[in-house]
């Protein structure tokens, strides 16, 4: 009997950890184009900004990432808010994000969608540079990426190209831990 219940106990531990989440590290070098858009989704009068990069991540490879995100108005950077960023000297302005959606597809086309949960951009008025942070959640997909859930981080730095258009180019890593349930 104290054979059979230890047995059983055994196959319950491990149809336990069969069944629990498996978890990866999530890495993910990016370089490309970010362009202020006419799309305003939440009516504040403040455009969006759309974001196209080429990645390479350690979980599929080469991967094209697009999002869209809107902040609020940039006004000039209180003490310690830019504060590490390597922005150099002159007018210090800070925005703040309010949403971001994003898409990432890898090269078999599985994709994996990004909410941006909160985030800063701060901007070097004079000379153009560009430096911040985004936190969100990867919250599924397809293919591969469909059960794949978890916090990251994006940190990024770029240079206005052309204050007329907007156009910024930008690179930056994005890390997280991803965990898929079974």
């Amino acid at each position: 009997m104290r054979r059979g219940v230890l047995w059983g106990i055994g196959v319950v531990l491990l149809v336990g950890l069969a069944a629990s989440a498996e978890a990866k590290t999530y890495r993910s070098p990016y370089a490309g184009t970010a362009v202020v858009t006419s799309i305003d989704s939440n009516g504040d009068g403040t455009p969006a900004r759309e974001t196209i990069v080429q990645a390479n991540t350690n979980l599929g490879g080469r991967a094209l990432g697009r999002d869209v995100q809107e902040s609020t108005p940039p006004v000039p950077a209180g003490p310690g808010e830019c504060e590490g960023l390597d922005l150099g000297a002159g007018l210090i302005v800070r925005s703040t994000l309010v949403s971001a959606w994003g898409v990432t597809t890898l090269q078999d086309g599985s994709q994996r969608f990004n909410r941006g949960d909160s985030g800063f951009t701060c901007v070097n008025a004079t000379t153009g540079v560009v430096a911040g942070e985004t936190q969100g959640t990867v919250v599924g997909g397809t293919g591969k990426w469909g059960a794949w859930t978890g916090p990251y981080t994006s940190k990024f730095r770029g240079q206005l190209l052309d204050p007329s258009t907007n156009i910024i180019a930008v690179s930056g890593e994005t890390t997280g831990e991803l965990t898929k349930a079974k």
